[in-house]
């Protein structure tokens, strides 16, 4: 089962590269990525099923050690890419890490919320989320301007 949700996080990860490396200025870059959590959940149900077994910082200590090191540093290079995004988009703001918590939040952790009733349900994700996500995630970044 660690190795169905590593193998469900890469492939989410390389979506998000992907849209990283389109060239897109960081604002649009940061919503493009919250939106891809909708649209690869929709396309790999299964998979976003099993990004939900487990929460990885328990699964940090309940792993097997052949599995522990993959699993530990699953997070750094989609962390630190989305940390330069930051600085990127508030340049003003680099090096301060509640900017850096204020875009994960708004790149991940709402497009998440909203989309995490239909994980694992009969119910698809309806396409209009995708513009929610967008909406909601563009209002979010903006408080990063005001702070």
């Amino acid at each position: 089962m660690v190795t169905l949700w590593v193998r469900a996080i890469k492939r989410w990860h390389n979506r998000l590269y992907e849209i990283m490396e389109a060239g897109l200025e960081p604002n649009e870059t940061l919503i493009d990525m919250a939106a891809e959590t909708a649209r690869y959940c929709r396309a790999y149900p299964d998979e976003a099923r099993a990004m939900t077994l487990y929460r990885h910082t328990n699964l940090l200590v309940s792993c097997s050690p052949a599995m522990i090191k993959e699993v530990a540093s699953i997070n750094d290079e989609i962390f630190g890419r989305l940390t330069e995004l930051a600085f990127m988009r508030y340049p003003a703001r680099a090096g301060d890490p509640e900017l850096v918590y204020l875009v994960f939040t708004a790149v991940n952790q709402l497009a998440y919320g909203l989309i995490r009733p239909y994980i694992g349900s009969t119910d698809p994700i309806p396409e209009w989320m995708d513009e929610l996500i967008r909406l909601a995630s563009n209002a979010a970044l903006t408080l990063g301007d005001y702070a």
